[in-house]
């Protein structure tokens, strides 16, 4: 089996840095998003100390090498991608625990590849709720404080 594609379901950088990783070693791999999705990874691109930052306070180590994160994000005309037999659609579903959020649902299978939307009732963190404040269930009883990002 030869890995085709790497679907970015949203923009947070330890996924799109990771699938840059990821694409450097699976030569001809394309990696793919939603035209939303892709223009919050280029923004955060344009603005690199606030993701390097969070990755330093999230992770505790250095941020993976620049080649990680100098990759083309591929928009598919019509949000389709073709896998074999197969269309994957791609599926705005909004805010999840980042915004512009984003399914792939093949119908045939009756398949619908989540991402960070599914977490069985686990939610650590709603760091990017409305208003860029942070949120956690841990303190639920206290207002969210506002973002430093």
């Amino acid at each position: 089996m030869t890995l085709r594609y790497i679907y970015l379901s949203h923009g947070h950088f330890d996924h799109w840095i990771s699938a840059g990783y990821i694409a450097g070693h699976f030569p001809g791999v394309q990696i793919i998003s939603a035209p939303e999705v892709k223009a919050d990874i280029e923004s955060q691109r344009a603005n690199g100390e606030s993701f390097r930052d969070q990755w330093a306070v999230l992770f505790q180590e250095p941020i993976p090498p620049a080649e990680t994160f100098g990759f083309e994000v591929l928009t598919p005309e019509r949000n389709i991608v073709r896998v074999g037999d197969y269309e994957f659609s791609i599926h705005s579903v909004g805010h999840s625990d980042g915004d512009d959020t984003t399914v792939l649902h093949v119908a045939p299978l009756n398949l619908v590849v989540a991402g960070d939307v599914v977490y069985n009732n686990v939610h650590q963190m709603f760091a990017e709720a409305p208003g860029g404040r942070v949120c956690s269930l841990a303190e639920r009883d206290r207002p969210c404080r506002e973002s430093r990002a």
